[in-house]
């Protein structure tokens, strides 16, 4: 087909959802295609939840343990957060480069304050 003096290619595809509409798969020449749709704001929060790591509780920022820029591997120390006199071990999710830390240490942080971000590796 032609629209514009364009060559286009139509394909004809049929949607698979789950109980709450959102669409899982496509099918496709009659293979099952699996997608996941992403929007800004999913993207966004995806991005937020794998790179960057935030206060679990209320505290006051105990000791820095790595220098940014060094490679970090998951379940290594970041950073110790102390709250009701207890220290708290905060770890790299996963392995990656120590890229930024918005903390200082003896700073006092509330619960879902931005600790560090780390580049995935």
């Amino acid at each position: 087909m032609s629209l514009g003096g364009e060559r286009v290619l139509l394909l004809q595809y049929d949607i698979i959802t789950d109980d709450t509409e959102n669409p899982t798969a496509i099918v496709l020449h009659g293979k099952l295609i699996p997608i996941q749709i992403k929007t800004a704001q999913t993207e966004k929060e995806s991005r937020f939840n794998e790179e960057e790591v935030v206060a679990p509780l209320n505290g006051q920022v105990a000791k820095i343990k790595a220098e940014i820029g060094r490679k970090v591997e998951q379940g290594d120390v970041v950073l110790v957060l102390e709250a009701m006199k207890m220290e708290n071990e905060i770890v790299a999710p996963a392995p990656g480069i120590l890229k930024e830390v918005w903390v200082q240490e003896t700073e006092v942080v509330k619960k879902g304050t931005r600790l560090f971000r780390i580049e995935p590796a």
